[in-house]
């Protein structure tokens, strides 16, 4: 279930902080805490667990501001557009698609900082057409997708891009781990074909990026983070892709990272 969500700008100036995914992040955890505290505390403090791993199940994409319409200046982005705009997403089953869209209805989002006060109203809820989902789907990433491997000797790790060694291999695993826990949740399990192996295949079309952000900027350091924007085609189960394309890809899905878009 994906939503289009129409922000119209209250604050004048506008003045965000370019690392903004953290305060999204908050601002859709406090909208679901206000509709169902103990569902958003689920969320937040555990998720769904499974292999070792935790997943939330839902993304967000990059602001759509339209073109002209903002400038930086430093870390900081001023915003003069009335409108913009936010696509987010979540795997959830249909039983509940009201209750996540009812969530965000006459709401506001804030980006407050120590710098200043930004407020957006959500005007206007669009719900998505959804995705039929075959075996072999190509996608272009909306966010910064990120795919990092544990270091054996210390508490950090490293992240990869496309071209790196293990890349592929750390993205497909991910992926089915994300899978297996989602359908460890379904009762009864349904039955998705396993038997496709699934396979990764970036798009050389000169597309790729990378971006570093910072995470919970208001830290002291705040946490630093790594994704590259590109396009890739991917073969798996359609119930796999599904997976993906609705809870994201790779890590720090619910921060803002690896959503996606179908090419």
């Amino acid at each position: 279930m994906r939503f289009r969500l129409t922000l119209r700008r209250l604050s004048t100036p506008c003045n965000i902080p370019i690392n903004y995914q953290s305060y999204i992040s908050a601002n859709i955890y406090r909208l679901l805490e206000l509709a169902d505290a103990q569902y958003a505390a689920f969320l937040h403090d555990k998720g769904y667990e499974g292999e070792g791993k935790r997943f939330k199940y839902f993304t967000f994409g990059q602001l759509k501001i339209p073109r002209g319409k903002w400038q930086m200046r430093e870390s900081r982005m001023l915003i003069n557009a009335p409108v913009v705009h936010l696509e987010t997403s979540f795997l959830v089953d249909k039983t509940v698609e009201k209750f996540v869209a009812g969530v965000f209805q006459d709401q506001h989002l804030y980006i407050n900082d120590a710098f200043a006060h930004n407020d957006f109203l959500i005007e206007q809820i669009e719900m998505l057409p959804t995705v039929a989902f075959g075996e072999m789907m190509r996608f272009s990433c909306q966010s910064p997708l990120i795919i990092t491997r544990k270091n054996k000797h210390n508490k950090h790790c490293t992240y990869l891009a496309p071209g790196d060694a293990l890349y592929h291999e750390i993205f497909i695993e991910n992926l089915r781990s994300k899978h297996q826990t989602y359908l460890s949740q379904q009762l009864p399990h349904n039955g998705s074909n396993t038997q496709i192996p699934p396979q990764l295949e970036v798009l050389n079309n000169g597309k790729m990026s990378s971006k570093l952000i910072t995470l919970k900027p208001w830290l002291k350091q705040g946490i630093k983070v790594k994704g590259c924007l590109f396009d890739f085609e991917l073969t798996a189960p359609p119930e796999m892709l599904k997976v993906g394309f609705y809870g994201g890809f790779g890590s720090n899905c619910a921060q803002g990272f690896g959503m996606v878009e179908v090419i």
